[in-house]
């Protein structure tokens, strides 16, 4: 069923990729999956109806002429739904790639498929006769599909409350990214040893994640965790919900990474002493 392997995508981007593919707009509400599967089932899988030459036809008994043009107008309108999902599945992988479409994630949460070259290969096999990978025949004209969903694109990096800090941190998957967020936006050199582990459900997971974060801020620069042993004592309190390890642990790292990338001190210090000067009271005054 081609319309549910396309229900995987998420409402918020399959309804402007199908109005590209279509050429017609969707009315009412714009997010509403049965609506959306609607109009993706009338503009982009319906078969289009499609105007064959009748020269070949002559001399043909008027039976056999009819059944060939059935045959030809049902293969003529198969081609041309292949081309559009085909299409559909091209523009969302490209728009995934650019970071150009809707917020959230393109598949559903709990989508059978959550990759652009998966879904042209089921769709491939459900639809077309030949056993090709489509996604190799794209990738040699060049459309090579990339767009995957992960379990770290669909995790909450939100935190709730500043009560549910220590609890929201545990897991190291936030401070992470929080982490890997600084880095870009400050220009600070964070490295992380690894892959983070997701989802974090055991104990183990958890201290992995942790102990990788406190490593990155320990060689970024945060001077109270440079001893190994204090950074394998403050992971094993962050997966303990210390609240008061947690605080001082983004503390340090604001404090001796973040605001000397804000401020260096070298030019903080020309600072400080061009305001001196300006406050000194000039010669002779009383």
């Amino acid at each position: 069923n081609v319309l549910s392997l396309l229900g995987c995508v998420s409402a918020a981007w399959l309804r402007p990729a199908a109005e590209a593919v279509g050429g017609e707009r969707m009315g009412g509400e714009p997010t509403e999956p049965a609506a959306v599967r609607r109009f993706v089932d009338k503009q982009v899988l319906a078969p289009p109806a499609v105007a064959l030459s009748t020269t070949a036809e002559e001399g043909m008994h008027p039976a056999e002429a009819g059944r060939r043009r059935d045959l030809l107008a049902r293969e003529a309108a198969n081609a041309l739904v292949v081309t559009r999902v085909l299409r559909l599945i091209v523009l969302l992988d490209r728009a995934s790639a650019g970071g150009v479409g809707p917020a959230g994630c393109l598949f559903e949460l709990d989508a059978s498929i959550k990759s652009t070259r998966r879904m042209a290969i089921e769709f491939s096999r459900a639809y077309l006769s030949a056993a090709a990978d489509v996604g190799r025949l794209l990738g040699s004209v060049g459309l090579e599909l990339h767009a995957e969903q992960t379990a770290a694109d669909e995790f909450d990096y939100s935190l709730s409350a500043a009560e549910a800090l220590p609890a929201e941190l545990a897991d190291g998957t936030r401070l992470c990214r929080m982490l890997r967020a600084a880095g870009q936006a400050y220009g600070v050199e964070v490295a992380l040893s690894g892959p983070v582990r997701l989802p974090a459900a055991s104990r183990l997971q958890k201290i992995h994640n942790v102990a990788m974060a406190v490593a990155a801020m320990a060689a970024a620069g945060v001077a109270s965790l440079t001893d190994p042993s204090r950074q394998h004592a403050t992971a094993r309190k962050l997966v303990d919900l210390d609240g008061k390890a947690a605080l001082s642990c983004l503390w340090a790292f604001a404090e001796d990474v973040v605001s000397p990338a804000l401020a260096p001190p070298a030019r903080l210090l020309r600072e400080i002493r061009r305001v001196e000067q300006a406050a000194l009271p000039l010669d002779g005054a009383g």
